[in-house]
C-alpha cells in the first residue's frame, strides 16, 4: 500500500512539473490601425499550439479572417494597407513604413512569433497594426500603435 501511495505522489508531482510549461489561459487581440478596440479578442483556455505564431494563424482561420502570412509573422490582415501601399513618403529623407506588430503581455520582443513558446506565464498576446518612422538613414521609432498616427489610405476617420 506505501508503494502505492508513493507511486501515486511521485506520478502527480511529474504530471505537474510536466504542465507548469504548457500555457493553461491567454488572451489573443488584434488592434486596428484607426481605433485601441479590439477587432478581435479571443480567450484560449488550454491551446494545442506550440509558440505564439501558431496559434496567432489558428485563430485567423477559425475566424476565417483573411491575412497573408505564417506563424512567422502577419503580413497583412483585416484589410489593412500593406506592402508598398503601406509606406508614406514624407519627403527624401523621412518616411512611414506601417505594418502588424505583435507584443506578449506587453513587451514587443526582437524574436519571430514562431520562435516564441507558450508557457503559462503568458496572459495575453497582442497584435496590433503599427508604424515604424525612418528619418535619414535612421528608424527612430518602430512598432508605434497606428491609431496614434492613422495611415492615409487605412480609412480611418
Amino acid at each position: 500500500m506505501m508503494k502505492k501511495l508513493f507511486f501515486l505522489r511521485i506520478l502527480a508531482a511529474s504530471f505537474f512539473l510536466l504542465s507548469i510549461d504548457e500555457a493553461s489561459a491567454v488572451t489573443l487581440e488584434f488592434v486596428g490601425p484607426c481605433s485601441r478596440q479590439p477587432l478581435l479578442s479571443e480567450n484560449i483556455d488550454f491551446p494545442l499550439a506550440k509558440n505564439v505564431g501558431e496559434l496567432t494563424v489558428s485563430i485567423l482561420d477559425l475566424h476565417r479572417i483573411p491575412y497573408r502570412g505564417s506563424p512567422g509573422g502577419i503580413a497583412e490582415a483585416f484589410g489593412a494597407p500593406s506592402g508598398l501601399d503601406a509606406n508614406v513618403v514624407i519627403s527624401d529623407e523621412e518616411m512611414l513604413s506601417y505594418g502588424w506588430c505583435f507584443s506578449v503581455d506587453g513587451v514587443a520582443p526582437d524574436v519571430y512569433p514562431d520562435q516564441i513558446p507558450l508557457i503559462s506565464k503568458i496572459r495575453k498576446i497582442e497584435w496590433f497594426y503599427a508604424y515604424s518612422h525612418y528619418v535619414r538613414g535612421e528608424w527612430v521609432v518602430q512598432c508605434v500603435h497606428a491609431w496614434k498616427r492613422p495611415h492615409p489610405e487605412s480609412g480611418c476617420r
